[in-house]
């Protein structure tokens, strides 16, 4: 059933019946792996097609399936992989082979297999009573019938209870009573490497020989922990397996293997359980006597734990909850102008107002609702004022040239994405954790002195305002010119060079940027050092603290440090959030006189209009590893939450590329960030109005014009970039070139480019 020939109503939407095996197979049945078996699929577009009026109500639907199926195998999987890890006694047992099969194909069926080899060998359900041998035209009215008769049952639901699956798949090509699956190449396992797109790396796999021939590149288990090596390793494999990075970085892949993804997992369910096992603990130490004796450094523990839960976390989750004081919205002609930059560059209007409002359904998205979220946008307020009823229908009228379609009049029961109006989303930090980042700071300041930084301190009256405490603010004896900022210092001794200005991203602060910042010195020069600037933002570094700096406070206290200093000139370096501060740096007509060439790496403020940022912090229900990671350890920080929802004006922090225009750029994008929209963003600064087209040079990299350059790195996420040397080098090396005032930065780059 490798091009089924099924029926279902395709005419309607302007697709073909073929399409279900290639184009909507690509969209809405695959991610990194096939989810679902081809009759699965096939259900699931047939039942969306009868019940779909319109293309756009056709594929958000579809879009809407492949996320529940996508939840569903990674809900399963959890309970699954604990169970085949730790129970050794599996191997060599008649389920083994369905296991290795789920962690090879990582698939619903493979997952519905596995849980059914359990079940008595003469139920319906076991895997060797799944006999259908279909194929091609056969398979194609079989499936018909079973679809309009209603006897076939549908892959959907999962069994919480005793760990099986309360569904079943029929696969086309199954095997036969009485053959063996060794028997049969038809009926091995499917490969993790996928139906997947040219711009993951490599061609579009559709047929069931290609399949097996990349399945052959595999070896066997090795072990009794699903380790597998490759024959001729174009991929990695884990939990969820990704494609190579590219023909020129296949070494830094980043691997999320199985025990990656446990080991998050469990983190974080042992970080939700300290708190209420500390409030438990000691309630009962008060109430009853023990029979046994608990250490007293235990007991310490959890009583401190309850503690800090009760009376530091609960009272602040209360006190950052007021209203965010929100800035004076601009004149209406600024106004005007804005939206329509921002309705310029929105590559899917559909999926622009689906994501703002939370996934809801296009009928929920009304009228009224869509002037709540421009009144919110746009005028910086909440409540309905009939002094902008006029400008707010111009808005609508032009959005819905862009949807194509009217919006329906009245209000659904949509809601859209407010951050500064909508409630703080975070969760508590135990501490245990704050122990940790204490740790990772004290690694980082010691590495950070070791390459010759000097740190610098705000008043020691402010030593108790941050959380954990930091000791080297109290032996330091440089202080900061800056009333709320820190930062560490190297001295500038170049004669002919630029200094650097580092501003970091969202995470523990410094910690990941270390080899960075060290490796722009690392090579030797007669002229002397780059002088480099790393401001900590710690509100957005895991630590309970101040609110961070509006927009204005930010541009004043850089000014000030950059002063005391002497840098009149500088090369501007950010990371991720920090384009945010960089790009009111730019746009201050005081900061901006002292900023030259810019580098941005993962930046999140270019097109920060459309919603995938907020969306992907706050809305996304995570599935994979990095997601958790970015859920958990980023988005649902105290500090960092409290940024997002209450110091984070969109507008504020908004960049286009005309705001560079006196400044030589470079923009480095990882082609599978997970937080931002990297191609549209990518589309754009090169000028393109193909909004999904990949890079076609071949080194990965496409320059716009003299002084824009964009860097992608194919195969990489956000951030990764500064984890594996080769890329991290690279990035050093277009630094360096800005930073040589001596010779034409834009050259520079070009040459780094070429090479």
């Amino acid at each position: 059933m490798d091009d089924p020939t099924c029926t279902w109503p395709a005419w309607k939407f302007g697709l073909k019946r073929e399409d279900l095996s290639n184009k909507l197979h690509d969209q809405y049945n695959t991610y990194h792996a096939p989810i679902q078996s081809p009759e699965a699929f096939y259900h699931d577009i047939s039942e969306i097609a009868h019940t779909a009026h319109s293309a756009a109500e056709f594929h958000h639907l579809a879009h809407g399936r492949r996320q529940q199926r996508l939840n569903e195998l990674n809900e399963a999987l959890e309970s699954a992989s604990f169970e085949i890890i730790g129970n050794p006694r599996l191997i060599e047992t008649p389920q083994w082979e369905h296991a290795i099969q789920l962690f090879r194909t990582n698939s619903l069926d493979s997952l519905v297999q596995y849980f059914a080899s359990y079940l008595p060998q003469e139920h319906c359900w076991h895997p060797l009573h799944q006999d259908s041998a279909l194929s091609g035209a056969d398979a194609s009215e079989e499936l018909n019938k079973r679809h309009t008769s209603g006897t076939t049952r549908k892959l959907s639901q999962v069994s919480t209870g005793a760990g099986i699956l309360d569904c079943i798949t029929l696969e086309a090509g199954e095997q036969k009573r009485g053959e063996t699956r060794k028997d049969n190449p038809r009926l091995r396992a499917r490969p993790s490497t996928n139906i997947c797109s040219r711009e993951d790396g490599f061609e579009n796999t559709n047929s069931a020989a290609q399949r097996r021939a990349l399945f052959d590149h595999y070896t066997e288990p090795k072990g009794p922990f699903l380790k597998f090596t490759p024959k001729n390793p174009p991929y990695t494999v884990g939990l969820k397996l990704q494609p190579a990075v590219g023909k020129h970085y296949p070494d830094v892949m980043a691997e999320i293997s199985l025990w990656d993804y446990i080991f998050m997992r469990t983190s974080i369910f042992v970080l939700h359980l300290i708190a209420p096992l500390s409030i438990v603990f000691s309630l009962t130490l008060s109430l009853v006597t023990l029979p046994f004796q608990i250490p007293s450094l235990l007991t310490a523990w959890f009583i401190l734990e309850a503690l800090f839960y009760i009376f530091i976390y609960l009272p602040l989750n209360s006190h950052l909850q007021k209203p965010a004081n929100h800035p004076a919205a601009p004149c209406r002609a600024d106004r005007q102008r804005l939206f329509q930059q921002c309705h310029d560059n929105i590559p899917d209007a559909g999926q622009y107002l689906r994501r703002w409002f939370r996934d809801a359904p296009e009928h929920e998205i009304k009228r009224e609702n869509v002037k709540d979220f421009f009144r919110w946008g746009f005028l910086n307020m909440e409540d309905c004022d009939s002094t902008y009823d006029d400008e707010l229908e111009e808005y609508i009228e032009k959005l819905e040239d862009l949807l194509g379609r009217k919006l329906e009049p009245g209000r659904g029961d949509a809601k859209c994405l407010r951050m500064t109006l909508d409630k703080v989303e975070m969760l508590h930090r135990s501490l245990t954790w704050y122990l940790c980042i204490f740790v990772v700071d004290t690694i980082a300041s010691a590495y950070l002195l070791y390459h010759s930084f000097s740190f610098h301190r705000t008043s020691i009256s402010q030593f108790f305002t941050t959380f954990p405490l930091r000791p080297l603010s109290l032996v330091t004896p440089y202080k900061s010119p800056a009333k709320g900022l820190t930062y560490w210092y190297r001295p500038h001794l170049s004669k002919t060079r630029l200094p650097v200005l580092f501003i970091h991203g969202i995470g523990v602060g410094l910690y990941p940027y270390i080899n960075f910042l060290a490796e722009i010195n690392a090579a030797d020069s007669a002229d002397g050092d780059i002088g480099i600037i790393a401001v900590e933002i710690l509100s957005v570094s895991s630590r309970i603290t101040g609110s961070a700096l509006l927009k204005e406070e930010m541009c004043e206290e850089i000014h000030r440090i950059l002063s005391s200093h002497g840098w009149e000139n500088c090369v501007l370096v950010s990371h991720s959030y920090g384009s945010v501060v960089a790009a009111q740096l730019l746009r201050d007509p005081k900061t901006s006189t002292s900023i030259g060439p810019v580098v941005f790496i993962d930046p999140v403020s270019f097109l920060l209009h459309l919603p995938d940022v907020a969306y992907n912090f706050i809305c996304r229900r995570p599935s994979e590893t990095k997601e958790h990671l970015l859920s958990y350890f980023g988005s649902k920080d105290i500090g960092i939450a409290h940024t997002l929802f209450r110091r984070f004006f969109w507008a504020d922090n908004l960049l286009w590329k005309e705001d560079l225009q006196n400044h030589p750029a470079a923009v480095a994008l990882a082609s599978r960030d997970s937080i931002i929209d990297t191609k549209s963003i990518r589309a754009y600064l090169v000028g393109s109005k193909d909004w999904t087209r990949s890079p076609t040079e071949e080194t990965g990299e496409t320059a716009n014009d003299g002084k824009l350059d964009v860097i992608w790195f194919e195969g990489l996420d956000h951030g990764q970039a500064f984890d594996h040397k080769t890329t991290r080098l690279r990035l050093v090396k277009i630094v360096r070139a800005f930073c040589d005032e001596t010779a034409n930065p834009e050259v520079a780059v070009e040459e780094i480019r070429k090479k």
